[in-house]
């Protein structure tokens, strides 16, 4: 599994990730019975077993059709979610923050009711933050911080705080409960670990063991400076110092929002900055960690950071599936990834109904009813008669892309056609026109009765790959100058359903 013969070298992630990947072309090879991909099978799998590992994508497409936040009627506000695991269940839950009427923090907490594998988020009330705070809401509140920074085993939160054309602080909420039963109360200014923090205008700030002693070092932010304050207490007993270190000082001011993350998978903490709500132009420049992980060091590397098709701003990364390949969630929850992004539309048959996943392609499929693998059924569609919740995974080269769940009610129900005029559950007959089909310079997706509610356009090349996304704001969308000439695939999507696909020509 490794060139130089030795796994150890290899981080434990990254080594779960190389087994699947190796598991999963090994079925291929003994299972499948066609000859071209028993030949596609063993070249993947010479390919896996020659490399040093798995490369990270660096490039993200917006994939909020599949977003596993977006069917939650939550009022997001302009600040990134925290994705953390509060329950020790073993997988990621997730807190966002949004104001009230007063513009005062309100939380909500997202409970993970799937697996590490297979998310699946739910509004819950046990998250163990009060539902409203007098903590003012404004573009210079960081979001949510959870670490354990009295060393007792459960995660603590902190909170930036912002007052207007004053400056930032840092809100400690201590648990109380235990690393399973979180209940947070928020600590006065002198029982705060970052009390001491006063920002300009607003302070974004990281906790984050980058000298890997065993505590947490802290970054902070603002309009003017950055600072850089070294742990000098224990891992109960936080003594934040502030230190010059050459290491820290190439980031720009003003606002440089940070991700501490291991992007280049080498086992070292990378940081990427990012953009904030204020500042939105150079975004994504990646830092590598060139050093060690007791001893870091930087260098600019902005060629190879991730790269988004949409301005990103305020992102948090996320591996929710567990494949090796991080998520990103930008503000107001925004959703990108590198691994396909997977799709269902249905079609009724006499007595079942057809499933088909897209994109189609060179990919791995695997569908699941009610979070539960379905044996065999491993193709681009199955035939379902069975009511319940049915998503699949689209594995590529770039990670694993999970569909939003399609609820089949019955067999008897239709669902979606493929035809242009359409049958879209819960509303009346949609008539499509798509021209002029070929085009040469743009084309023209007219409603002429209009879709209600939300909708979703996808454009996709013969490939499968995305590279159009729009929202359905009028009755006529124009798009293509952007394409080169080729054969493309237009879908629309609402309540994650495919109601209209269609074959393009751009000459």
């Amino acid at each position: 599994m490794h060139r130089n013969g030795t796994l150890k070298s290899i981080p434990f992630y990254k080594r779960t990730s190389l087994f699947k990947r190796y598991k999963r072309y090994l079925k291929k090879l003994t299972e499948n019975e066609h000859p071209l991909s028993k030949a596609f099978a063993l070249l993947s799998l010479a390919l896996l077993l020659s490399a040093s590992g798995i490369a990270q994508c660096d490039s993200f497409v917006n994939a909020q059709a599949s977003n596993p936040l977006k069917r939650l009627a939550l009022p997001f506000a302009p600040n990134k979610p925290s994705f953390v695991d509060i329950d020790n269940d073993g997988d990621l839950d997730c807190y966002v923050v949004y104001p009230d009427a007063s513009f005062n923090v309100q939380f909500a907490f997202l409970k993970n009711n799937g697996s590490k594998d297979f998310p699946f988020f739910a509004l819950d009330s046990t998250g163990g933050l009060p539902g409203t705070t007098n903590i003012g809401f404004d573009e210079g509140v960081q979001g949510m911080d959870f670490v354990d920074i009295d060393g007792d085993g459960d995660y603590d939160c902190f909170i930036g705080n912002y007052f207007c054309c004053d400056a930032g602080t840092a809100e400690y909420f201590k648990n109380v409960g235990d690393k399973t039963h979180p209940i947070f109360v928020q600590q006065p200014k002198d029982q705060n670990p970052l009390g001491f923090l006063s920002g300009s205008y607003g302070l974004y700030f990281n906790l984050v063991d980058i000298d890997s002693d065993g505590d947490y070092d802290l970054f902070t932010t603002d309009l003017y400076y950055n600072n850089f304050f070294e742990n000098t207490g224990t891992v109960s007993s936080p003594v934040f110092v502030a230190t010059k270190s050459k290491v820290f000082e190439f980031f720009n001011r003003f606002y440089a929002h940070k991700v501490f993350f291991d992007w280049n998978k080498d086992g070292l903490t990378d940081i990427i900055k990012t953009n904030g709500l204020i500042e939105r132009i150079g975004n994504n420049r990646f830092y590598k960690n060139v050093g060690t992980a007791t001893a870091p060091a930087f260098i600019k590397d902005f060629a190879n950071g991730p790269k988004f098709s949409t301005d990103f701003i305020l992102y948090a990364f996320a591996d929710l599936n567990n494949d090796g390949y991080p998520e990103a969630f930008s503000s107001n929850c925004t959703y990108a990834v590198t691994s396909p992004v997977a799709t269902i539309t249905a079609t009724k048959q006499n007595s079942s109904t057809r499933l088909d996943a897209y994109p189609k392609g060179t990919y791995s499929y695997q569908w699941k009813r009610n979070g539960v693998n379905i044996a065999n059924a491993t193709t681009d569609f199955i035939e379902v008669s069975q009511p319940g919740l049915y998503t699949v995974e689209i594995t590529g080269d770039c990670g694993t892309g999970i569909s939003l769940p399609y609820r089949l009610k019955s067999n008897n129900e239709i669902i979606a056609s493929a035809k242009e005029n359409l049958l879209s559950p819960g509303s009346k007959n949609i008539s499509l026109q798509l021209y002029p089909n070929p085009f040469t310079d743009e084309c023209v997706l007219k409603f002429d009765k209009g879709i209600t509610g939300k909708a979703i356009i996808h454009v996709t090349d013969a490939q499968g790959r995305l590279v159009v996304s729009m929202n359905v704001n009028n009755s006529s969308v124009h798009f293509g100058k952007e394409l080169k000439p080729g054969i493309y695939f237009v879908q629309v999507i609402q309540n994650n359903n495919i109601i209209f696909r269609k074959k393009i020509i751009k000459q």
